[in-house]
C-alpha cells in the first residue's frame, strides 16, 4: 500500500505512518494477518494553521498525533466559546471535524500553560494517548511552543488561526 493509492480529506493524518509504510512497502509482514487501514489509523489527529481566503482554504502548518494535553485545552476552549460547559469526558463530546478559531488571548493563554507544563489533564480518550499524555507533552513542547509564535505572526498579517481534531 504506498501514498498514492489512498486520498482522504487530508492526508497528513496518516503522515504518521508513511515512512513505515513506504520503507516496508506494506502494512504487515507475510506471517501477519491482513490489517485493514482503519486499524492502523484510529487515534486523535489534529491541525492548525490558517485560512487562505483568496482560495477558500485552510492552510495545513502543523500537525499532531495523540497529544492528548494539546487537545483538553483545545477543547475546553472550544466549548468556552460556544458558551457551554465541556463534558468531563470526552465522548460525550463534539468537538471533532470542526475548527476552532484561535485569537491572540486564545495563543499567549495556550503559550503560558506550554512554558509552564500546566496543559489541563485529559481524563480519558481512547485511542487519544492518554496514558502518555505527560510524555508527549514535554515532547512535543518546542514544537507548540514555535506554533504559538507563528499563529501570533499570522494573526498580525490579519489572517485567520484555527485548530482541528478529528478522533
Amino acid at each position: 500500500m504506498k501514498r498514492s493509492q489512498h486520498r482522504y480529506k487530508d492526508e497528513g493524518f496518516i503522515s504518521y505512518f508513511y515512512p513505515f509504510i513506504e520503507e516496508r512497502g506494506s502494512l504487515q509482514s507475510a506471517n501477519e494477518p491482513p490489517l485493514t487501514i482503519g486499524v492502523i489509523i484510529m487515534g486523535l489527529d489534529m491541525n492548525a494553521g490558517w485560512v487562505n481566503d483568496e482560495a477558500k482554504e485552510d492552510v495545513v502548518e502543523f500537525r499532531w498525533r495523540k497529544h492528548a494535553k494539546l487537545q483538553e485545552f483545545m477543547r475546553q476552549l472550544w466549548y468556552q466559546k460556544q458558551g457551554k460547559e465541556a463534558p468531563e469526558h470526552v465522548l460525550g463530546c463534539e468537538f471533532n471535524c470542526e475548527n476552532l478559531y484561535l485569537d491572540e488571548v486564545d495563543i499567549h493563554e495556550l503559550k503560558q500553560k506550554l512554558e509552564t507544563f500546566t496543559l489541563p489533564e485529559a481524563k480519558d480518550g481512547f485511542f487519544w494517548g492518554h496514558e502518555w499524555q505527560n510524555e508527549t507533552a514535554r515532547e512535543s513542547v518546542a514544537y507548540d511552543l514555535d506554533f504559538c509564535t507563528k499563529a501570533l505572526a499570522w494573526l498580525q498579517e490579519g489572517r485567520k488561526v484555527w485548530y482541528s481534531c478529528w478522533w
